[in-house]
């Protein structure tokens, strides 16, 4: 039994001196190859070690089966050597009794407590107590690519404990750039060559009876009927897969394509230039409230309350009752109201009362006295700031202001929706750009796959081949610069619409109808100018200012004259010894005051009105040049509008002609082609000569509708015509 407990510690100091040896050779230069005769005699060093091992356990399996009182028994047992620097180490012992093994390991474990025992029952079924599992992510090859397993995590033992290493005997240690979290444990992935697929060895059986060791930093070797199960990656991996060569897809349609007039609408409604400018039109409605405020009646209350206590002089000596002193306490309070009149008069009314307590009263002649005053005054300009024009000056400039910004709102929404409706027609024409292109596409593959049956058949060349495939590339490339334009177009859908979010305006966009086929429009000049004279913004912008300016000069001309005001003024008293005889004494016609007077202010040099009036006067004068420019660019705009609607409608009907002709000549080309008298190359020559045709008709066509839009433009009635406004709010302007 000692020889039995001693042979196990020789095993290991042997074994560790192996890996010492190994260690020295791997630090020395991991590009060096040892001699033959080295390697021989460093492998054999673990060999000695085993044999040792088996010979201590035939030694002692009798002893431990007496001891035990079991009999003995097959079993595979797994020993690992567990490290957070080191790859595992393990050795299958078979063929061995089970109790002769435990004893064994319980040696090698009390010599190096980092090994652990596994059966190869528990790796294969993984229900061993106290186990953890432990995955490893499949390696990746060296071209990018991922081994994809479907074999479950194996699962292995923790160490329960940690024990220190007896004296003399040190671990093996590596420097670690990436040291793994607590918990995982390091595998040595599987070797893979060449293609991305499970490895042949994995789907093979073994037996219990072989044998398997893992050296550090040495791939496993695998025997004809041997499984190794591959790690489970903990997390799905992605797949590589070459870029497919398929036709693009053709973006499907909403069930509801948004017409134009819906477009607009919405852009009308949520496009934030719109509605910021909107918002002007809302303060010059508020700076009218304001204006007329000077009609807004004023009430005003005072209250008060003045006591005196002083000597009387000679003169009061006497006037007071011969007191030497006088003393008096007053409470007063005091109500006014005021009206501003439409002739710039100025009415008010007035009421006082008075709580008179002095040292002249006594309680049995006089008592407690109230004194009560209802006045009413007014005040008539006669000169300056006398009339209704002038006072009601600023009230008629709000309003022209108020008209001013209804028509800068119509001209910011002209503009946005003009542009709107390029931003469709750039859609609508990148959305038949992209079926255009699809339909040539398609055309292209179908030639390619007739090629490749007759390529089959011994009836084509190569070269025929390499054409087609080359047109259909280039019309795939041709789909996919149309998809970019589409998406862009979308993207400045959206920007017009201020809505990036909306999955509903996305597919409203995506989904949109086609450019109206041509049809031509015939408008004379002399209409289109009158219709612009009296629907562009401009031209009324242009016009309210001018009012304005007008109105302010005329009331900077009365400023100019010298303030002559008429004032009037009528008051009924009353003195009682309570508030209610007071105000019954009021009435009273015996007690009243009255005055009328005339009151003349006027400035030396009146500097200040006549530099206003002369500043007025000049903006007036910027305000009709500013009309006569107006009229002048609303004349130029329709005239160009029209110039360029000509010409639009001219290269529609003169390329219009080369489509057709392109068309036919395609569909006699692939009759020739089905005939065998023409080539596939022809085909697609004069097929991509009719799909340039085509796209610039469709150019055309969507330039001949911008330039229609562009004379609505020059007319004012693009919102008119869609809806976004009545003639009669125009008119009322």
């Amino acid at each position: 039994m000692k020889r039995c407990q001693t042979l196990p510690r020789v095993m290991m100091i042997t074994c560790k001196k192996h890996a010492e040896l190994t260690e020295s050779l791997v630090v020395q230069d991991h590009g060096d190859r040892v001699g033959r005769a080295t390697a021989q005699k460093i492998c054999a060093i673990p060999l000695i070690a085993f044999l040792l091992f088996l010979s201590c356990a035939a030694y002692s399996q009798p002893i431990l089966k007496n001891n035990q009182g079991s009999s003995s028994f097959k079993s595979s047992t797994v020993i690992f050597k567990l490290s957070l620097q080191d790859n595992l180490v393990g050795q299958i012992s078979d063929d061995l009794p089970g109790a002769v093994a435990e004893t064994n390991l319980a040696a090698v474990q009390d010599t190096y407590p980092g090994f652990i025992q596994i059966s190869r029952s528990s790796l294969e079924t993984g229900d061993q107590p106290n186990s953890v599992p432990m995955t490893v992510p499949p390696p990746p090859t060296p071209d990018g690519g991922v081994i994809h397993t479907t074999s479950k995590p194996k699962e292995i033992d923790a160490p329960s404990k940690t024990m220190p290493l007896p004296d003399g005997i040190s671990p093996r240690r590596r420097p670690v750039t990436n040291p793994l979290p607590d918990g995982v444990l390091p595998q040595r992935p599987p070797i893979v060559t060449g293609e991305l697929s499970t490895p042949s060895h994995w789907n093979q059986s073994a037996t219990p009876s072989e044998t398997i060791l893992f050296p550090d930093r040495i791939p496993p070797r695998h025997k004809p009927g041997m499984t190794l199960d591959p790690p489970s990656p903990p997390v799905p991996t992605a797949v590589i897969t070459p870029p497919s060569s398929t036709t693009p897809q053709r973006i499907v349609p909403s069930t509801q394509p948004w017409s134009l007039s819906e477009f607009v609408q919405k852009v009308y409604k949520n496009n934030k230039t719109i509605v910021r400018q909107r918002l002007d039109e809302f303060i010059a409605d508020e700076s009218i409230q304001s204006a007329q405020a000077i009609y807004d009646p004023t009430v005003s209350m005072e209250m008060g309350r003045d006591g005196s206590n002083k000597r009387n002089t000679a003169e009061e000596f006497y006037s007071r009752s011969s007191l030497p002193e006088y003393f008096s306490l007053n409470n007063k309070v005091k109500t006014e109201t005021a009206q501003l009149l439409p002739t710039g008069a100025r009415m008010g009314a007035a009421y006082d009362l008075s709580d008179i307590t002095n040292n002249l009263q006594t309680g049995d002649q006089i008592g407690k006295e109230f004194e009560s005053k209802l006045g009413f005054n007014l005040t008539q300009p006669l000169l300056k700031d006398a009339g209704p024009r002038v006072v009601n000056s600023n009230i008629e400039v709000a309003n022209l202001e108020r008209a001013i910004a209804r028509q800068t709102l119509r001209q910011t929404a002209l503009g946005v929706i003009f542009n709107a409706l390029q931003t469709y027609r750039d859609l609508q024409q990148a959305s038949q750009r992209i079926q255009l292109r699809q339909a040539s596409l398609a055309l292209a593959e179908k030639i390619l796959q007739d090629i490749e049956q007759r390529m089959a058949q011994g009836q084509a060349d190569e070269a025929e081949l390499l054409e087609a495939r080359s047109a259909r590339h280039m019309r795939a490339a041709q789909v996919s610069e149309a998809g970019i334009n589409l998406s862009n177009a979308i993207r400045a859908a959206q920007v017009v619409l201020s809505d990036t979010n909306s999955l509903e305006i996305y597919q409203g966009i995506e989904s949109i109808e086609p450019l109206p086929p041509f049809k031509p429009i015939i408008k004379p000049l002399t209409e289109s100018l009158e219709l612009a004279k009296q629907n562009r913004p401009e031209q009324l912008t242009a016009q309210f200012q001018y009012q304005r300016e007008a109105l302010r000069m005329t009331y900077a001309k009365n400023q100019m004259l010298p303030q002559l005001d008429l004032s009037a003024q009528y008051a009924l008293n009353g003195l009682g010894s309570s508030i209610n005889t007071s105000l019954d004494d009021t009435w009273k016609d015996d007690h009243i005051d009255w005055s009328i007077g005339i009151k003349y202010v006027k400035a030396l040099g009146n500097i200040k009105g006549k530099s206003d009036y002369m500043a007025a006067v000049h903006k007036v004068e910027q305000a009709q040049l500013d009309l006569q420019n107006a009229q002048i660019t609303i004349h130029a705009d329709v005239e160009e509008a029209l110039k360029l609607l000509a010409l639009s409608e001219e290269k529609i009907h003169a390329h219009k002609e080369t489509m057709e002709n392109l068309s036919k000549l395609v569909d006699l080309e692939r009759q020739r082609l089905e005939s065998g008298n023409s080539s596939a190359r022809m085909v697609l020559e004069r097929d991509s000569a009719l799909l340039q045709a085509r796209e610039v008709f469709l150019e055309y066509l969507a330039d001949y509708h911008k330039a229609y839009h562009r004379l609505e433009l020059a007319e004012g009635r693009l919102l008119l015509h869609y809806g976004l406004e009545l003639q009669q709010e125009v008119n009322e302007l």
